[in-house]
């Protein structure tokens, strides 16, 4: 029986060392941690890295050798050689901020949905022509940066990111938008900037908490009616598009200051229009 109670004393003392090794720091205490710049560095202590910045490294293949850092809350892996995220990437559970951008990724690899409690995702200038359906399970991300890629569509599934608060998806090739993107209530920001986008959704019920979208640089001859439910925008930037005039219900838009009309074809008139439908703006115009 003493055996039996020292045996399960010991394996509750290992157990209890591994869960104090493996917990998320909060951000207070997060930003007091070392950032660890080589590999070399951090696997002669592994247990202590939090933050691991391999940016500007020449790096083709993540090391198979970082499943060692099972604390590791930041991934930095920005301007290398990388062309697909290695099985690897799945084993750090407490991975909460992860930079891949200006590498060759084509594809983000199926394993990045096992990163659970991963908030904010960068993967801008590479070469993306789509999005795996594991990301959708990103059930905590917040920001979700996918800048100069190749994408033509955003999938219905974006709408599942429940908790997205950042989507940038400048300067890529999307011409449309799926009305699921209603369902990401708490964005606050969604850049569109340069795309193709001929039209847009009839219905933005549910994007209550936006406050700048940017839609500068796409084909959109008319903006919907629904444009005026979006009652907590802030920044509105149409520059750039092939339109001649905006819906009366823009004028809903109380707290608007900032409405951004150049390299449009909309008339004097019609600007003059919009001003009183919204005298507390600053409309911006050619």
């Amino acid at each position: 029986m003493k055996n039996i109670f020292l045996t399960f004393l010991f394996l509750f003392g290992i157990s209890a060392f591994i869960y104090s090794q493996n917990k998320i720091l909060k951000p207070d205490r997060l930003k007091h941690q070392k950032v660890y710049t080589s590999i070399e560095d951090a696997l002669n202590e592994p247990l202590k890295v939090y933050k691991l910045d391999l940016n500007f490294q020449g790096i083709e293949v993540i090391p198979e050798k970082i499943i060692k850092l099972i604390n590791l809350q930041e991934l930095e892996l920005m301007g290398n050689k990388i062309k697909y995220l290695s099985a690897n990437i799945c084993m750090f559970d407490n991975l909460e901020l992860l930079n891949i951008s200006n590498n060759k990724l084509k594809f983000l690899s199926a394993e990045i949905g096992s990163l659970k409690n991963l908030k904010k995702l960068l993967v801008i200038d590479n070469e993306l022509l789509e999005l795996t359906n594991e990301i959708y399970e990103l059930d905590n991300l917040e920001e979700l940066d996918l800048r100069s890629n190749k994408l033509k569509e955003l999938p219905p599934e974006i709408g599942k990111l429940k908790k997205l608060k950042w989507l940038n998806l400048w300067n890529n090739k999307i011409n449309t938008l799926p009305s699921e993107i209603r369902h990401i209530t708490s964005l606050k920001y969604l850049g569109l900037k340069d795309n193709k986008l001929t039209k847009l959704p009839s219905n933005f019920s549910g994007l209550n908490n936006l406050e700048e979208l940017n839609l500068s640089g796409n084909e959109l001859s008319s903006i919907p009616l629904a444009i005026g439910s979006l009652i907590n925008l802030v920044i509105l930037d149409l520059s750039f598009n092939k339109l001649k005039f905006l819906p009366k219900e823009i004028g809903k838009l109380k707290k608007l200051k900032w409405l951004i009309l150049n390299g449009n074809l909309i008339s004097h008139d019609e600007i003059q229009n919009i001003k009183k439908l919204l005298p507390k703006c600053k409309v911006i115009y050619d």
